[in-house]
């Protein structure tokens, strides 16, 4: 390993050289409605956690990362085809402090532009001449199959707004369907490309299907923070939209006040409309019984799980670079 690798510099550089090779691919596109749309959804923010796993998942077996840039566009592509659905499906006018697509534009634009970037993602990945057919044809299959399980994970989550009988065992089910697979695809086509074992294939994919499950329990924790407000998001928008999240299932387990529990099984009976005082009388209830260091403590421990799986990787600057992801993400404000 190099003792001059900073992680957080590498990291800032392929963002940046995703966001150059994306800005190279809109230089081709023809300027109208659709097109402006998919631009702006994919330069509107975002980490570019998952085309970075995908690279560094790469370079962790010894390949050049940049080596992997197509299918990093590819699952970046498809990850924010699924924002544009969901923002229409929770009516959310806001993400990353910029309104919308189906709010700049309608809704019409947002699902067919959607539609569209669904087709590049696959488009992209016959763009690398590095590939040979059998390659691109197991790129495919793996982004296929994360496609079909976000859809899947993304009806479960709408099924759970009119549902009283939400457990944690569904939560974390319909998490490693909507949030994990594209982690999970990610990871795995980093892999492919760098003609992995599939040893390490499943102990990164289990990595991965960990990463998700923190991801979302820290963005159900952060739809309560103060800085919704700095970023033009409702406080306690999960709320609004009749969500069952962390705080809100384990306030549920815990309660002991018969007044909390009776107002807990309202909300989830759907008997509550929302509004900012019941976001407010859900945050002093997660107070009250402690939710944010119980959400804190249970990612410290997936955390823990999620290294175990990554220790098989060789000892270098990329495999290291996973470990340093799980933490980096931690520190994320919206």
């Amino acid at each position: 390993m190099n003792s001059n690798f900073d992680l957080k510099i590498e990291f800032a550089r392929l963002s940046k050289y995703i966001n150059k090779s994306f800005s190279n691919l809109f230089q081709h596109n023809k300027n109208n409605k659709l097109y402006d749309a998919f631009k702006y959804a994919i330069e509107g923010g975002g980490k570019r956690i998952r085309p970075i796993l995908t690279m560094i998942s790469a370079g962790a077996m010894g390949l050049n990362p940049e080596n992997a840039i197509t299918p990093a566009l590819s699952i970046e592509i498809l990850h924010n085809f699924t924002l544009l659905h969901d923002d229409i499906i929770d009516n959310s006018p806001i993400r990353h402090g910029i309104p919308t697509v189906y709010k700049k534009w309608n809704n019409d634009i947002a699902i067919l532009s959607g539609d569209m970037m669904i087709g590049y993602a696959f488009k992209i990945l016959q763009l690398n001449n590095n590939f040979d057919s059998g390659t691109i044809a197991k790129l495919t299959n793996t982004l296929s199959n994360a496609l079909i399980d976000v859809c899947l994970g993304q009806e479960l989550d709408i099924d759970f707004n009119t549902s009283n009988k939400v457990s944690f065992d569904d939560y974390l089910k319909m998490i490693k369907l909507k949030t994990s697979s594209l982690l999970c695809c990610a990871v795995k086509l980093g892999l492919i490309c760098a003609n992995a074992t599939d040893d390490v294939v499943y102990a990164l994919n289990n990595y991965a299907l960990i990463f998700g499950i923190v991801f979302q329990i820290q963005d159900d924790m952060l739809d309560f923070n103060a800085n919704n407000i700095k970023f033009g998001k409702k406080l306690g928008q999960d709320i609004f939209e009749q969500k069952k999240s962390f705080p809100i299932i384990k306030s549920r387990q815990l309660a002991t006040e018969q007044t909390d529990i009776d107002f807990i099984e309202k909300y989830f009976a759907n008997e509550i409309v929302p509004t900012e005082e019941v976001v407010i009388r859900f945050i002093k209830i997660f107070n009250k019984l402690n939710i944010p260091k119980i959400a804190e403590n249970t990612i410290a421990s997936y955390i823990e799980d999620a290294k175990k799986h990554i220790s098989i990787l060789p000892a270098n600057n990329y495999s290291k670079m996973l470990d340093w992801l799980l933490h980096y993400i931690l520190k994320r404000d919206y």
